[in-house]
């Protein structure tokens, strides 16, 4: 926080002359008495409007404008003011002048054509309409009585969204009790204070201008003043951001096992960037609509992220949703793919940019700009309950067998082989400054499986995000985290409605949008905010590929993507090449990381790597010291499936599509439930 913010703490009876003459004193001697009676006296021309202005030389002083500062001087006029603070904040700094009539914009961008830092535009009379936690200082000179005054609470209170967390507010005023003439363009000085207190600002200094019958009052954010200061473990601040990562037309799809190139976009993938401060700990989760993130992109990104923002690599989390619209650029399969397209026609027409490059630059400057935005919090968090949207995808057969995805009506399934999680585990970001709501964040255990066909999609998370905005306005920020639904899916079998494309994408999302957005009425404020992060490698023993196997797999291969290979075979076939890969770098176990973030007392986010089946998830909330505690899969490494014991036994797909041996979930799960409890035992 700047000196000037620190000379004083609140002044209870600031208001009085007899304190603000004691004040005015110390402008030439910085003594607390007054030691002249006739100090105060009018000054020649002291009257006048703009007579103060012979202090500028003052005010600019106690303001402390640094280089690269952004200020924005509220009711510009002709520019008075913001042409000397141009003057502190220099080349790298910003004014913004603000106006409410565009002739004054007009005359104001003729005046300063040659300043480039100061910026006029024409702003609305109750809002700034500039980016959250943008300005160092909001500067009113002869303003604060032409605030709409039925809603200047209300104004005052969107002004210290626009007011960085540490930022300053000064107002510039008339003194109407001494003023000898114009009293009606001032302000009360208690007035002034009481407004602005219950906006949520705290006066920490105010002096009269002497002789000027003007008063100069400077206020900080109320969040300054909790136990500790916004630097302490007291107060959370949060940001988010977002970047579109839709890769190029004709660039190779994911989902299946066959070549795919995509025709349009439906819907653009987005990253969406959260990033929590709270002293000196910074932490970071990044959800992308991506079937997976490898570990060579979260690595490279992680490391870049540090580079760039300061947070370390181990307290950033990157997530895929698993949408399967989007594109194929890691693996066994893209590469097997790539290759054939190369010896067919010397270059592969479907990669025409190296889209991992790309989106890894993306997944740092979202990280980076959400940082930026960061600004104190109110958390809230919570679970709801969502039924009949998600099924457990494996069935017990009447011969014994265990089969994924048997199909609708089939009259040969007895039961489900395991369960679903209906748990919406839910976060929601308020503004602290007017419980203004920013962002949430959904967990919900549901493949993102259900649009298909050739149109990049973010699958139903995007209808969920746009059913909460219609509730909770444009600017709102929905993110999404799948939770552990390894097998689990939107198909019931008890039917043959069909259930395909983006109709049953929007009747997901917008049903789970209803009972997110119901559930976020009822979640509750997180006790004791304190962030902390764990993260531990689990190395878990790999599935073998024998020699014989691989030779299968080379021939198999040949035949990916067609008819002329069983699908269980296609899926085998990529298994044991991708072992084989990992063989090649003398792997004998897969490091597999899982990361635990504390937000509070109460609440704890999980993030494991691969696609984990649904017991897994539960076992670890089960275990959990934590009330609320969001298990997400699918973060910083994609391995493939991640089953139970019992379901390597049962066998069918998924199994089959594994690397890890018969209980390396297990491992997940013991490493996350070892990190919540260090947690939750730690400050």
């Amino acid at each position: 926080m700047r000196r000037t913010a620190l000379f004083f703490i609140v002044f209870s009876a600031i208001a009085s002359l007899a304190m603000l003459s004691s004040r005015a004193a110390a402008q030439t001697d910085r003594s607390t008495r007054v030691t002249d009676l006739k100090q105060h006296a009018p000054v020649a021309g002291g009257g006048n409007s703009y007579a103060f202005r012979g202090k500028a030389d003052y005010v600019l002083k106690e303001l402390d404008l640094r280089p690269g500062d952004t200020v924005v001087d509220i009711g510009a006029g002709e520019g008075w003011w913001s042409e000397r603070m141009a003057q502190a904040v220099g080349e790298t700094g910003t004014i913004h002048a603000a106006e409410v009539e565009q002739k004054l914009v007009d005359k104001l961008k003729q005046k300063f054509a040659k300043l480039p830092q100061v910026k006029p535009y024409l702003c609305k009379t109750d809002n700034l309409e500039l980016p959250e936690g943008s300005c160092d200082l909001a500067f009113l000179s002869y303003t604060y009585h032409h605030l709409p005054k039925d809603a200047r609470v209300e104004y005052l209170k969107r002004l210290r969204n626009v007011v960085k967390p540490t930022g300053r507010f000064v107002v510039v005023e008339k003194y109407p009790q001494i003023a000898r003439q114009g009293k009606d363009h001032g302000s009360q000085l208690s007035l002034v204070v009481q407004q602005c207190e219950e906006a949520g600002w705290i006066l920490v200094r105010c002096e009269l201008l002497t002789g000027m019958e003007t008063y100069m009052a400077l206020f900080v954010q109320k969040e300054l003043f909790e136990p500790g200061g916004a630097q302490t473990t007291g107060t959370m601040s949060a940001g988010v951001a977002v970047a579109d990562i839709t890769p190029p037309l004709g660039y190779r799809m994911a989902g299946y096992f066959s070549e795919r190139g995509s025709t349009a976009t439906h819907d653009p993938l987005l990253a969406k960037a959260v990033v929590f401060r709270q002293g000196d700990r910074q932490a970071a989760l990044v959800f992308c609509d991506l079937i997976g993130v490898p570990w060579e992109l979260t690595a490279e990104v992680r490391r870049q992220a540090q580079q760039k923002t300061g947070i370390p690599a181990a307290n950033i989390l990157l997530a895929a949703t698993h949408a399967h619209t989007g594109p194929l650029f890691a693996g066994t399969l893209r590469k097997h793919l790539h290759e054939q397209a190369v010896a067919k026609a010397g270059t592969d027409p479907r990669e025409k940019e190296d889209y991992a490059v790309t989106l890894a630059g993306k997944l740092v400057r979202a990280i980076a700009e959400a940082q930026a935005a960061t600004k104190p919090v109110k958390l809230q968090a919570g679970v709801g309950r969502q039924e009949g949207l998600s099924f457990n995808r494996r069935f017990f057969m009447k011969d014994g067998t265990v089969r994924f995805n048997p199909g609708k009506l089939n009259p040969e399934t007895v039961r489900p082989a395991g369960p679903i999680d209906p748990d919406v585990g839910l976060l929601l970001l308020r503004n602290a400054a007017d419980s203004r709501p920013l962002a949430s964040l959904t967990v919900f255990a549901l493949h993102l499986d259900t649009v298909g066909g050739t149109e990049y999609s973010a699958d139903y998370p995007s209808y969920l995000q746009q059913t909460l905005r219609a509730k909770l306005g444009e600017p709102f920020v929905s993110l999404f985290g799948n939770g552990t639904c390894g097998d689990i899916n939107h198909i019931d079998v008890s039917h043959n409605r069909p259930q395909k494309g983006h109709e049953e994408a929007k009747r997901i999302g917008d049903r789970l949008g209803a009972t997110v957005a119901a559930e976020l009425e009822k979640v509750k404020d997180m006790k004791r905010p304190s962030l902390a992060v764990g993260s531990e490698i689990v190395n878990a023993p790999l599935q073998e590929a024998t020699a014989e196997d691989i030779a299968w797999a080379d021939e198999a291969m040949k035949k990916v993507g067609t008819p002329a290979l069983p699908f269980l075979d296609q899926v085998k076939a990529y298994k044991i090449k991708s072992l084989q890969s990992l063989a090649s770098q003398n792997r004998k176990t897969l490091p597999m990381p899982v990361q635990v973030f504390r937000l509070g007392d109460d609440t704890a986010v999980v993030g494991l790597p691969g696609e984990v089946f649904a017991d897994l998830g539960l076992a670890i909330k089960r275990a959990s010291p934590f009330a609320t505690t969001l298990v997400i899969e699918l973060c910083n490494d994609s391995p493939g499936y991640v089953p139970t014991r019992k379901a390597f036994a049962e066998g069918s797909y998924e199994t089959i599509n594994s690397r890890v041996q018969p209980g390396g979930g297990e491992m997940l799960v013991d490493a996350a439930v070892r990190l919540l409890k260090e947690l939750k035992g730690t400050d």
